[in-house]
């Protein structure tokens, strides 16, 4: 299980320049469940069930980073 993913998006254009998405670094996503050494815990650790809650207490929000990251480059990507 991870705490956070990096990911970012790499952008080849027509007359062969690339640009990464966003320049530099890498966009980050939080988990607010994790396990360590055979332990969990975070905000969404179920100790009863001894792993994380059926649901987090934000659903949905690492896809909707992922959207709006992806979204961000095909828009800047599409402006030449």
């Amino acid at each position: 299980d991870h705490t956070y993913v990096n990911w970012r998006v790499k952008a080849t254009y027509e007359d062969g320049n690339k640009t990464n998405f966003p320049q530099g670094s890498w966009y980050t996503t939080w988990s607010s469940c994790w396990q360590n050494n055979g332990e969990y815990g975070g905000v969404d650790a179920n100790a009863a069930l001894d792993g994380c809650a059926e649901s987090e207490s934000t659903p949905g929000f690492a896809a909707v980073l992922t959207l709006a990251g992806l979204g961000a480059a095909a828009v800047i990507t599409r402006r030449d």
